[in-house]
């Protein structure tokens, strides 16, 4: 049976508006991965929506023409598991290390034995292929429910224009925010992934005669900063005479190197 443009038009934006619900869902464990002011969380609410949406128009440009071929679910639920599984990483990545995958992540695992250095295991393996297994069948069923049509075109309008204002309200809040050093919400910028933060100091500088030099008293304010540390008061223990011992730390040295052929003047010395 032959579908109409028409009709598969319906179904891709279903099927783009539950992945869009998706990835909004997922990310939301972004925000929760550290403590955070009430003013602060309310801001990384409104740049998720903001976010993911500027992220989802260049897909849903590109993915469109997509509809004239004849296998184009098939290429949707490949992209999205793709696009879910890789998200899925890099929270893992952001909830251990607090920052996202990048160029030192992509050389550990496109190095031969870089993953293996990290020790991961067989039950870590087993749950990647699960994950992966996971996103590719939620796919297929998220491709089978877009078929219904419980999508109105007012109701994609109407969500696109809350969309957009999400977005005007993320970029005026965060260049006004870099503008005066609010450190709470210019921070959040490294929380979300392939976020795109507005900054106007030089435009400010430069045509309204504006100092938007960064102030120096903000900085070591310790309200202001995700460290949390020391996490109790540090107490030393005076003592009359301090053992002679000098240690000599080397980081990420394998201990098979320290040998008299490969480092022979620090194997003297430590004999």
């Amino acid at each position: 049976m032959k579908i109409s443009f028409s009709r598969k038009s319906e179904k891709y934006l279903s099927f783009l508006f539950l992945n869009f619900l998706l990835t909004v869902l997922l990310s939301v464990f972004y925000i929760f991965s550290q403590n955070r002011s009430v003013y602060e969380m309310i801001y990384l609410f409104i740049a998720l929506f903001s976010n993911t949406f500027i992220i989802y128009i260049p897909v849903a440009v590109v993915f469109f023409f997509l509809l004239f071929l004849p296998w184009y679910g098939f290429f949707l639920v490949l992209f999205f598991s793709l696009f879910h599984i890789v998200l899925t990483v890099d929270l893992v990545i952001y909830r251990l290390w607090h920052f996202h995958i990048n160029s030192m992540v992509l050389n550990i695992i496109l190095t031969p034995g870089g993953i293996d250095a990290l020790n991961w295991s067989v039950d870590i393996r087993k749950i990647f292929v699960f994950v992966v297994l996971f996103w590719i069948s939620f796919e297929f069923l998220v491709l089978y429910i877009s078929r219904f049509r419980f999508l109105s075109k007012g109701f994609l309008k109407k969500s696109c224009l809350f969309l957009i204002l999400f977005v005007v309200i993320d970029k005026l809040t965060f260049t006004v925010s870099d503008i005066i050093d609010c450190i709470p919400i210019t921070r959040s910028k490294e929380t979300l992934p392939l976020y795109l933060p507005l900054t106007t100091k030089g435009f400010v500088k430069r045509y309204l005669g504006i100092n938007v030099e960064r102030r120096k008293d903000i900085i070591t304010d310790i309200s202001k900063s995700v460290l949390n540390y020391p996490r109790k008061e540090i107490k030393l223990n005076r003592i009359e005479s301090y053992p002679n011992i000098i240690m000599i730390i080397i980081d990420s040295m394998r201990y098979d190197m320290l040998d008299h052929e490969i480092t022979p003047n620090i194997w003297s010395f430590s004999k």
